[in-house]
């Protein structure tokens, strides 16, 4: 694992912001969530900034990842299984999502409204994140 630097205050809120619109408009009663906790993968060991396990349990493998650019290991938490990773590159203004599909993977970055896996029944306004 590489050593994570504190998130900058533009980067928490970013991160903040786009959790509350997910809380907001998610049914995640049966969700459990993790801010910054380490986690072991397959004897890796990663610290995404947002895990989320839909079971409502909080141990083995999250569902969804979220990272802040550049914190993000996004394709170690593919490679062990993690089913969404997100990542909000605040300089892009951006957020790459990354999606296990039946054929691989599939990828695309939203800068406007975005609706993806888990929380496809949310529409995120991106640009509210860094109002």
């Amino acid at each position: 694992m590489t050593e994570r630097l504190p998130l900058t205050d533009e980067n928490a809120r970013a991160l903040a912001k786009l959790c509350a619109q997910i809380a907001a408009g998610a049914d995640y009663d049966s969700w459990s969530f993790a801010f910054g906790r380490t986690l072991q993968f397959g004897g890796e060991t990663m610290a995404p900034d947002v895990a989320g396990w839909r079971d409502g349990g909080d141990t083995g493998v999250p569902d969804w990842v979220c990272d802040v650019a550049p914190h993000g290991e996004t394709k170690a938490y593919a490679k062990h299984g993690v089913g969404s990773v997100w990542r909000i590159d605040s300089e892009l203004r951006v957020i790459d999502v990354l999606q296990r599909a039946h054929s691989g993977w599939f990828y695309d970055t939203y800068d406007r409204r975005l609706t993806a896996a888990p929380f496809d029944g949310v529409e995120i306004d991106v640009r509210a994140i860094w109002r």
